[in-house]
């Protein structure tokens, strides 16, 4: 049984299979290629940023985050258009 999700919101940071992985495997596949992801991470390397914006997510953000911040960002995500590219929206 498939669950379709309006959001994830990710860890990058996680064992087993990292935030970057599940990343790769939603866009991977059809069903889940089109759902808003952003990815959190206690990290804050550009390199980090730039790989899980490459593989997909729509917003990158740093813990310790602001939960206003977080949900104003979730808000813009579930509001866009569908078509309208992560890049456009966050960058």
């Amino acid at each position: 049984k498939k669950v379709i999700v309006d959001l994830v919101i990710l860890d990058l940071v996680l064992p087993v299979f990292n935030g970057f992985n599940i990343t790769a495997y939603l866009r991977a596949h059809r069903i889940y290629k089109d759902i808003p992801i952003i990815a959190m991470t206690a990290r804050n390397y550009q390199h980090d940023r730039d790989k899980a914006l490459k593989l997909g997510c729509n917003c990158f953000i740093n813990k310790p985050y602001s939960v206003n911040n977080l949900l104003e960002i979730v808000r813009q995500l579930l509001l866009r258009p569908k078509s309208k590219s992560a890049y456009e929206s966050f960058s």
